[in-house]
């Protein structure tokens, strides 16, 4: 369900991705940062800075973000090949990959934080990433899985947002479970009518009887 080709709309069961962008000063268009350690052994931030236009496909984001990479490392003087970033071959999510130490005191794992209260970083699975130690990789989250939609899917959402105190999560829960209460009552009103006019039909059938 994810791929390079997935679109960014489908991402989050069709909630896509919210960035931050429009700003005169660039460092408030930034919507997350990711924490290396630099040539030196002082922590180097990357900073990625999505613009409504790269939001097209998985694929189009991981280009921009290894371009932003690349500048940055560049920057620092170092190789642009020691942080990749690319869709995961056995777990579906994006992956960053550290291809060797970054520098002078690396830290075991990169680190993601977000910035302008961009969601951005939520809304790709980044925030949730794991670290695998045995092939250097941060393993981002699919958040373009297919599920069947129903008020007990969207119970475990919620509970789930709820234990984990997760804004997003909860707001997502939510909507889904008040659409799924409307469906209800569509439901309901649709099967009374039915039952209503098999009453009229069962009084017309007991007239014609006498």
């Amino acid at each position: 369900t994810f791929s390079a080709d997935t679109p960014i709309s489908e991402l989050n069961f069709g909630k896509g991705v919210e960035i931050v962008s429009g700003h005169d000063d660039p460092h408030y268009n930034v919507d997350f940062v990711i924490t290396v350690a630099g040539a030196g052994g002082a922590p180097l931030e990357i900073e990625i800075d999505l613009d409504p236009a790269d939001m097209t496909t998985i694929g189009n984001v991981i280009d921009v973000m290894n371009e932003q990479i690349d500048d940055a490392l560049t920057a620092e003087g170092l190789p642009t090949n020691r942080l990749n970033v690319a869709v995961g071959d056995e777990d579906n999510g994006i992956v960053l990959t550290q291809t060797a130490a970054l520098g002078a005191g690396s830290p075991t794992a990169p680190t993601i934080a977000r910035r302008n209260n961009s969601l951005a970083a939520i809304h790709l699975g980044l925030t949730d990433a794991t670290w695998d130690a045995a092939t250097s990789s941060l393993v981002g989250k699919d958040t373009a899985q297919v599920r069947v939609e129903t008020a007990f899917t969207h119970l475990i959402d919620l509970k789930e947002a709820l234990e984990n105190n997760s804004d997003f999560g909860m707001q997502v829960a939510v909507e889904a479970l008040d659409d799924a209460l409307d469906e209800v009552t569509k439901t309901r009103a649709l099967v009374g009518g039915f039952s209503q006019n098999v009453q009229r039909q069962t009084l017309r059938q007991e007239e014609r009887d006498v």
